[in-house]
């Protein structure tokens, strides 16, 4: 058995078939067509819930995804904050976590596995009120 692969980066959604032609060394030829739908993932996670639960803030996400805050006591808007300089929060799946003081705001973002990530923030907790 010998593995061939091929890349198809510049695929846009849509149907698509693709048919597969090979041959061995002897002249032997097989051949064979397939038809498969891509959907891309253009879009942000979106948090579906917030709650604090033993002063700990639990985010869940409608996507795996991964997700960062800032904290800013005094400020108004942290949500231009770049994801990386953010603290990342525990989890990588749907729900997310971090150590919760109420008196401090949580200017959160989360991106998915496709590094889609919000223009502001994904949720902003603050006086302890999600």
């Amino acid at each position: 058995n010998v593995l061939h692969t091929q890349t198809l980066d510049s695929m846009v959604s849509g149907i698509y078939t693709l048919s597969v032609k090979c041959e061995d060394i002897a002249g032997n030829n097989a051949e064979k067509t397939t038809k498969f739908n891509v959907s891309l993932d253009t879009q942000p996670p979106i948090v579906t819930r917030a709650y604090n639960q033993n002063n700990n803030l639990i985010i869940i996400t409608n996507e795996n995804s991964e997700c960062s805050f800032v904290n800013g006591l005094g400020k108004s808007n942290l949500c231009t904050f770049d994801f990386v300089n953010g603290t990342i929060m525990t989890g990588s799946e749907l729900s997310h976590t971090t150590s919760f003081n109420s008196n401090k705001p949580y200017f959160i973002k989360c991106k998915d596995k496709f590094g889609n990530i919000p223009g502001g923030c994904s949720i902003v907790v603050q006086d302890g009120t999600l």
